[in-house]
């Protein structure tokens, strides 16, 4: 059991959610750029997205 779960934060956090955490999740965004144009913007959130701005 995670230490998380005996202190009793993040309940829903178990082995499958840990290993998810640790797979590496990167790919190649090239094909995707080629064939549909793909082109994402920065990630920038401001306060108020995250929910600690007034």
């Amino acid at each position: 059991m995670p230490a998380t779960q005996r202190r009793g934060r993040l309940p829903g956090l178990n082995a499958a959610a840990l290993q998810r955490m640790r797979d590496d999740l990167v790919f190649d965004l090239e094909p995707a750029r080629r064939d549909f144009g793909y082109a994402p913007r920065a990630f920038r959130p401001v306060p108020e997205e995250l929910g600690i701005g007034e």
